[in-house]
Formats: C-alpha cells, sequence, structure tokens
C-alpha cells in the first residue's frame, strides 16, 4: 500500500517528511500517493533517483495534466521543468511555491512592460508598507494563466 511504502520511505529520510507536515504538500502522508509515483527506490541515473529527467515530462503531468498544454502562448519555465517553481514536496507557499508571489514573478519579471515596483516583503499586506496591489493574490491577479494560455490576450497570461 502506499500507506506502507511512505512509512519505509519516512523512517529514513525524515527530512523530506517534514516537508509533508507544511500547510501546502502533495496528500502523500494521508496515503493518496507514494513516494514511489516520483521516485525509484532501486536507483536511477537521475538525481535523487526521480523517476523522470523533466519533473514536467511526464512527471508531473502524470497527476497535472490540465497544466500540460500545448498552449499556444506557453510560459517557458513550464516547459523547462516544474520545479523552477514549485517544491515538490512541501511549501509554506500556495500550490507548493517556492517563494510567495510576487517575489517568485519578480526572479525573472522585474520592471517589464507596465508600471511594476519591487515589491519586498514589507509590501505585502501584514508589511509596514501594504501595497493595494499585492491585497488579493499579486501578478496572478491579472496574470492567472501562469502555466500557458490559447486566449487571443495569452501572451500576457490574462485568460
Amino acid at each position: 500500500t502506499a500507506a506502507g511504502v511512505n512509512k519505509k520511505c519516512a523512517g529514513c529520510h525524515t527530512n523530506v517528511w517534514a516537508s509533508f507536515q507544511k500547510p501546502h504538500r502533495h496528500k502523500l502522508p494521508e496515503g493518496a500517493m507514494a513516494c514511489t509515483n516520483c521516485h525509484n527506490p532501486h536507483g536511477s541515473v537521475l538525481a535523487r533517483n526521480i523517476r523522470t529527467a523533466n519533473a514536467a515530462e511526464p512527471g508531473c503531468f502524470a497527476c497535472h495534466s490540465d497544466k500540460r498544454g500545448p498552449f499556444l502562448f506557453e510560459h517557458a519555465p513550464v516547459r523547462d521543468n516544474c520545479a523552477n517553481c514549485h517544491t515538490p514536496h512541501g511549501s509554506n507557499q500556495h500550490a507548493l511555491l517556492v517563494a510567495p508571489i510576487p517575489m517568485l514573478c519578480q526572479q525573472c519579471h522585474s520592471h517589464v512592460r507596465h508600471p511594476n515596483d519591487l515589491f519586498t516583503s514589507t509590501s505585502l499586506r501584514s508589511g509596514s508598507a501594504p501595497d493595494e496591489r499585492l491585497m488579493a493574490r499579486g501578478c496572478i491577479t491579472c496574470h492567472a494563466q501562469v502555466h500557458g494560455s490559447n486566449h487571443p490576450s495569452g501572451p500576457r497570461l490574462h485568460k
């Protein structure tokens, strides 16, 4: 069973198991999936015994097929590797993101196309100088289709 496999893996990989205790995570502790869905316990030529060279093909897309596309307008990091933006085990950020939005977006997109200030933690709702553009969901309030879009306004990943 998935729960049995996970318990065996967690015996040695305590730091990874601790990631699954974070608020946003895959449903591994509940037994909805097993470590072996992504890792080959008997070894692999890839780092960390990952089953595929790219998390996107077919790894993450095996379950998250809606993010695969094809999209007329693709967001290049999605095509490259899901781990550019997401951490596979667990995160304190929504959707297993590696950093909060907009800080994650600003790692690649800074001062382009429309006036956008460099946001810091002080710009967040809980910060000392909250910015109204970050009150809801930051960049993804307008740029909602971050994985890709087929909509005519897609180059900006709006719809």
